[in-house]
């Protein structure tokens, strides 16, 4: 019996495409180096997991097989993402040394931190480095029963299991902190590319209201992040593009604008339309279209640089120039993040550098029946 067919919106999720193999068989521009690499259509008609030379393959044929296969149904095979691989304290703190431009204060901190033993990040690590994760019911129980309900009374001195060292409470500080920045940016390279008096014509033509035109791009809901709590939630999160996360609804705080629940799109669909200058348009198509949230999660953690990027590299010098200088990065928060202490430090950074892995490995929540 043939897979059951998924929802269409998981056709978003990296590699979580369904995919036909008899569908692949009938298109002509795969050649026979990525026809040859896939399992015979008569083997085992269970989900198939591709890993290791398939997906090196199957990433170079990623937009014919989008184009041309996703639409047919229907399909039979899944291909699941590839677990990124566990990036230790150790790797991390290589990565940061050898890439990330820090104060001697933070440099002495993160040497301070590399030997360090804590029940906290210990739990951060041991999210990160299981390969089967699995709910432990009886621990959760036990929880509930031995903690009171509510906030805690003035005089007690227990320590709540989910507190601000939680796993899942440093994700969502994690996706708060990259979308904070992520604005910065792209506010950075308009106001690098026009002058005040330009945005604000830009913003009367498009009738919408001028509020703070250093700040373009205004701040989306934290609905849009906070109540993302699923695993498939979560992943789909890292497959937007810079345009489809900044195109939902703004933050109740702009009570004068909050009520256009397509400001932001506006001003992006305009920039994108400057047919006035090449090199505008091109600048603005990479960074709405040209990468996704999760290539600026790699980028602002030195994972990736924009050379990376070939079109980023087939921008002008000009265009080139005005997105480096614009760029923020992490440790742009470092400042900010060790206020928070050198445990938390610890394990923000363990989690930042293994955020997809993170929801990878996690277990998602069975739906109820109802």
């Amino acid at each position: 019996m043939n897979n059951p067919i998924p929802p269409k919106e998981e056709f978003n999720l990296d590699f979580d495409d369904w995919i036909s193999l008899n569908n692949i068989n009938n298109i002509s521009d795969i050649d026979d180096t990525l026809l040859n690499s896939i399992p015979n259509s008569n083997e085992d008609r269970n989900t198939i997991l591709f890993n290791g030379n398939y997906f090196d393959i199957l990433e170079e044929y990623r937009n014919i097989i989008e184009n041309k296969i996703i639409q047919k149904l229907p399909l039979q095979f899944v291909i699941k993402s590839p677990v990124p691989k566990l990036l230790s304290d150790e790797d991390i703190f290589t990565t940061m040394k050898e890439k990330v431009n820090v104060n001697k204060k933070i440099e002495t901190t993160l040497y301070s931190l590399q030997n360090i033993t804590n029940i906290l990040i210990d739990k951060v690590k041991k999210e990160i480095e299981q390969t089967n994760y699995t709910r432990n019911k009886e621990s959760i129980k036990k929880t509930k029963l031995d903690l009171k309900l509510g906030r805690k009374t003035k005089n007690d001195y227990s320590i709540r299991s989910h507190n601000k060292y939680a796993p899942d409470n440093i994700t969502n500080k994690i996706k708060n902190i990259l979308k904070k920045y992520l604005i910065i940016f792209v506010n950075n390279v308009i106001n690098s590319v026009y002058k005040k008096e330009q945005i604000i014509k830009i913003l009367n033509k498009l009738n919408l209201p001028i509020h703070n035109p250093n700040s373009v791009i205004k701040d989306i809901d934290h609905k849009s992040i906070a109540n993302k709590k699923k695993k498939s939630d979560n992943l789909k999160l890292l497959d937007y593009k810079v345009k489809e996360f900044l195109s939902q609804n703004i933050s109740c705080r702009y009570k004068n604008i909050n009520k256009l629940e397509n400001y932001n799109t506006i001003i992006i669909q305009s920039l994108l339309d400057d047919n006035k200058n090449e090199g505008n348009k091109n600048l603005f198509n990479f960074i709405f279209n040209g990468i996704k949230i999760e290539d600026w999660l790699n980028i602002f953690t030195h994972q990736k640089e924009l050379s990376d990027f070939p079109s980023f590299n087939s921008l002008g010098i000009k265009s080139k120039k005005i997105i480096e200088k614009s760029l923020v990065r992490i440790e742009d928060y470092f400042e900010e993040l060790l206020d928070e202490g050198d445990i938390y430090f610890y394990c923000f950074i363990l989690l930042i550098y293994n955020f997809k892995r993170y929801y990878l490995i996690k277990q998602g929540r069975r739906n109820k029946k109802k």
